[in-house]
């Protein structure tokens, strides 16, 4: 799923997340697509990445502080399937997002083991 070597995901995932909050990037806790009011702040970010000429960035797992918390194994699970975040995000957007999802897994360092 990784589309990166292991070492270049973690660094740029730290240059990500240190950059902090920005025009095109967005953190977001670990909202469930399955939790509709929570859900709804990470729709709106998807919307607005939509609507930009680059698209963005939404980065699951992270705080608005920058706080890097990951994803357990019970919500990992519910981000892992593409059909069912078009589905979540589908009463929020018509005509329908595009997207791409990238799992990235941080092995090494502070991070090791969290999932984003």
């Amino acid at each position: 799923m990784d589309r990166c070597s292991v070492l270049s995901c973690a660094e740029e995932f730290r240059a990500l997340v240190a950059g902090g909050e920005r025009y095109g990037v967005e953190f977001k806790t670990a909202r469930l697509p399955t939790n509709r009011p929570q859900f709804s702040e990470v729709a709106r970010a998807a919307l607005g990445m939509a609507n930009r000429r680059d698209g963005g960035t939404i980065i699951i797992g992270v705080n608005d502080d920058g706080t890097a918390a990951g994803l357990t194994d019970e919500q990992l699970a519910t981000w892992e399937n593409n059909d069912h975040v078009r589905n979540a995000l589908a009463p929020f957007a018509d005509p329908y997002i595009e997207f791409d999802r990238e799992v990235v897994t941080i092995q090494q360092g502070d991070l090791a083991g969290l999932r984003f």
